[in-house]
């Protein structure tokens, strides 16, 4: 049975529309599994055990969100959850930060994936004239003359520009890109005057972030929209009144690491090059100098510990940090 309208809306007011999407196609994965499910009470039939039988034949991987997705419905159905649904989500949220941090260890980075080098790239091809050559006059060594061109702007070039500029400040993901614009009117958008990006459609939640930009940047993206002439940032096909979506920037960024790749002779590996591969490359770049000296175990330590006391893991860091 598909959720009722009443609880989607109640999902709306707390989560973005991708987790409100993502918990419609929990609850019909549970469904499928539990059968005979009429409405969300009926998920804590039994006690839950019906329930983490089920969610135990989840991969670990997602175990998790499943888990929280499940308790969000519940909750949005103003259903009391049942202690023993909360300590198994604890139990596989610290199964799976384990895992996460096991597989870090062994994840292969491709060092290729430069995002300053990429965003160097790109810039240069979006502001240089190509040249031409003549088929019918030659110079004196018989090769052909070139052509004086005016420069002509080309859409394709400058977005994989301004997207390169912006991954190089700061690698976010590529949904949160979809529809943005240059005001508050949007979810996301560029505030040109204050050179931050603001973020308030994510992934998970609706929590606000601010991105500082460079100038370089900044300056990429007001050539960009003088040109394009549109409200948005990314602008679908020739009309620039129709926004991107995420598959579409998706495919843009895809496509941009396709020709890069093939420009530099350098092998292309998809699934070492999507955007999650370059937001570990610039974590790694980042973090690796204050954790090259804690090793798994002290970091799995660390999580134990933050889970046993109820803390969330930044939290608890600063305050452990500042009693030191």
């Amino acid at each position: 049975m598909k959720i009722s309208n009443t609880v989607i809306e109640q999902l709306r007011t707390k989560y973005s529309e991708q987790t409100v999407k993502q918990a419609k196609t929990t609850y019909n994965r549970i469904c499928k599994l539990m059968k005979n499910i009429e409405q969300p009470s009926d998920l804590q039939r039994n006690e839950c055990v019906d329930l983490i039988e089920c969610l135990d034949t989840i991969p670990l991987c997602s175990r998790s969100v499943c888990t929280s997705m499940v308790i969000s419905i519940l909750k949005a159905d103003k259903q009391k959850v049942m202690n023993c649904l909360t300590e198994y989500l604890n139990v596989v949220y610290l199964q799976s930060r384990k895992d996460n941090i096991r597989m870090r260890h062994i994840k292969k980075i491709n060092s290729n994936l430069d995002s300053k080098k990429m965003c160097d790239f790109f810039c240069d091809i979006a502001s240089n004239v190509p040249k031409r050559y003549s088929k019918t006059t030659f110079n004196e060594d018989g090769k052909p003359n070139e052509i004086k061109g005016r420069w002509r702007f080309s859409v394709q070039k400058s977005n994989r520009a301004v997207l390169y500029s912006i991954l190089n400040d700061m690698p976010c993901r590529l949904t949160e890109f979809a529809s943005m614009g240059f005001n508050d009117e949007y979810d996301n958008y560029i505030d040109l005057k204050t050179n931050q990006m603001i973020i308030r459609k994510q992934k998970s939640s609706n929590r606000k972030r601010i991105i500082e930009l460079s100038d370089h940047t900044i300056d990429i993206i007001k050539f960009h929209i003088l040109n394009t002439g549109s409200d948005y940032l990314f602008h679908k096909g020739i009309d620039p009144k129709t926004p991107m979506n995420a598959s579409n920037i998706n495919d843009l960024y895809f496509h941009a690491n396709k020709f890069y790749c093939k420009e530099k002779n350098i092998e292309y590996v998809p699934k070492q090059m999507g955007i999650h591969s370059l937001r570990a490359c610039k974590e790694t770049h980042n973090l690796e100098p204050l954790l090259k000296d804690i090793s798994e175990e002290q970091m799995l330590a660390i999580l134990d510990t933050c889970e046993k006391m109820g803390h969330g893991f930044g939290t608890a860091v600063l305050s452990y940090y500042r009693q030191a």
